[in-house]
């Protein structure tokens, strides 16, 4: 039947893993902490499948800190980031290329979808500490060292929105909408199953 033969064919299955650093695009890390000085940690975990030769899917598990404020008393404060990513893959260079996925040597994916998680950023008076529902896009270049293994650069934007309550005029209260605009660049493997 069609869908035993769905099930039995080649789909190009793979595992992924990387590790970087993380900053974060706002006024206050860039004036006030310094871009180098803001540097955190970033690693990742998933797994994703080419469907045919330009398309695929991933799903994928992130952890990421880094840090987001500075106070001449209090020192440095740190925003801690986890959760998961389910993106769709694109190859852009497929209508040049097209050799099936696993016969290239070099691929060039671009990656965009949901990023679902939650965050804790430290602060002098107040923690906030939130779950969230934002967006990612990522573009991975990416070499095959030997048969089933491949070496990746990916730089990464990820919005993660969120909202505070604070005190208006007259003890109103209001909510206030922000983003923190993350960035972080991996080097990591692919493993061909």
């Amino acid at each position: 039947s069609e869908k035993a033969h769905w099930l039995n064919r080649d789909i190009n299955g793979y595992m992924f893993m990387g590790a970087g650093a993380q900053s974060q695009n706002s006024s206050l890390v860039v004036e006030n902490v310094g871009i180098l000085n803001s540097l955190g940690t970033y690693a990742y975990t998933g797994i994703g499948s080419w469907v045919n030769g330009f398309f695929g899917i991933k799903g994928s598990l992130f952890y990421s800190e880094h840090v987001w404020a500075h106070y001449q008393e209090y020192g440095d404060k740190k925003g801690r980031y986890m959760g998961a990513r389910c993106e769709i893959t694109l190859e852009p260079f497929y209508p040049i290329n097209r050799k099936l996925i696993d016969e290239r040597r070099f691929t060039c994916a671009i990656s965009l979808g949901p990023e679902f998680g939650y965050f804790h950023k430290a602060d002098v008076e107040n923690n906030i500490s939130k779950v969230y529902v934002g967006g990612t896009v990522a573009i991975q270049p990416n070499v095959k060292i030997s048969k089933n293994v491949g070496l990746f650069l990916e730089p990464r934007l990820s919005l993660v929105p969120y909202s505070i309550s604070q005190l208006g005029l007259g003890g109103v209260e209001i909510r206030v909408d922000y983003y923190d605009m993350l960035y972080n660049m991996t080097v990591g493997f692919t493993f061909h199953l």
